[in-house]
């Protein structure tokens, strides 16, 4: 159980921190890494990095269908 909400929480700590598709892991971590649903010990730094790949693929997929409306 534990586990599970420290991911919801990493979760919600991204879409409150990241507003852009195109940044990095490690210039995300900047931005992340000062509040403690990052440094949560139930996540490690693998669970970390592909928490935060499947938000930005997420975040790109949403741009791209957003960029197609325009046309």
């Amino acid at each position: 159980m534990k586990r599970m909400e420290a991911i919801e929480n990493f979760k919600v700590l991204l879409a409150e921190r990241i507003k852009t598709y195109d940044i990095d892991y490690h210039d995300a971590k900047k931005l992340i890494s000062d509040d403690h649903r990052y440094k949560s010990e139930e996540l490690d730094s693998d669970d970390r990095r592909d928490l935060f790949e499947n938000f930005i693929k997420d975040k790109q997929r949403v741009h791209a269908y957003l960029l197609s409306l325009r046309l």
